[in-house]
Parts: structure tokens; sequence; C-alpha cells
């Protein structure tokens, strides 16, 4: 059993969406711990080619930590689709202010911008961010920087 453990208190002060994001890459390192820890794990070529993949991290003498690295490699894609699903579907009230009820689509520069939060912060940048064009850099901070003040604290009521 892995346990995440998310400060309410932090969490409280940040926009609905920065905390899905948080839980998110917390929810990755955790599926990478049970994947390389997991002793009965059956050696599925997907579990070969992840380990495979880490190792080579872990091997690189990175600046950032292995899972990070491994996490910009292999996860951005998918955690820049599941943020904005999950704003669409989930955070409705968020995505429709801050859509103009879906006049104004929002790009997705913004949603993977999110997602590079917490690869790209507190002194530690993994390698993947850096071979960014810098027009790319340029075009997810704006995106970041435009939309992310104005998202909401506002979650969906518990049914």
């Amino acid at each position: 059993m892995i346990n995440i453990q998310i400060s309410t208190n932090a969490a409280a002060s940040r926009p609905a969406l920065d905390v899905v994001r948080t839980l998110l890459h917390e929810y990755i390192h955790a599926d990478m711990y049970r994947k390389l820890n997991t002793e009965d794990q059956v050696q599925t070529n997907d579990f070969l080619n992840f380990k495979e993949t880490y190792d080579s991290y872990k091997n690189g003498n990175f600046k950032a930590d292995s899972q990070h690295e491994t996490m910009a490699d292999l996860y951005i894609d998918e955690m820049t689709k599941t943020l904005k699903n999950f704003h669409k579907y989930i955070l409705v009230e968020d995505y429709n202010f801050l859509t103009n009820n879906g006049a104004i689509p929002i790009p997705d520069s913004f949603y993977e911008g999110l997602a590079w939060r917490g690869l790209t912060e507190e002194g530690e940048v993994v390698d993947a961010y850096n071979q960014l064009s810098d027009e790319k850099k340029t075009e997810l901070q704006k995106s970041l920087s435009f939309y992310y003040p104005s998202t909401t604290t506002n979650c969906p009521e518990n049914n």
C-alpha cells in the first residue's frame, strides 16, 4: 500500500486544477515506486521497458532526480491530456468561467505548462524541459501566466 499525503493547508490556497496536477504528479511517483518495488510483478515487456528507461536515468547522473526525468519523458503528454479533460469535464464551473462557457477555448499550452510544474521549480529543472526550444518555453510560460491566476479554487460538490 502506498499513501500519498497532500497538505490541505497548501492545497486550500491554490487553484483546484493545480491541486489536481499535484495529485497526478504524486500518483505517478507512487506508480513508479510500485513498478520498481513490487516483487511479484509479472515481467511484461511494458514493465521491462519502464525499468530499463528508469535505470538509464538513475545511472545517468542528471541534476534532477531520476523519477522526475522519467516523468518528463514518459508522462508529460498524458498529464497534459488528463489535466485538460479533468478541467473540462470535472471542474466544469472553472472551465466555463475561463472559457466563457466554451466560447474561448484554452490552449493546450496552458495544460502542458501546468504539467511541467513540479519538474521545473524549486531549483530543479529536468533535462527534457531544458531541451525545449526557447519559443516553446515562452509559449508555455505565457499561457500559464495568463490563465493560472484566473483559475479558481472551486471544486465540484460531493454528491
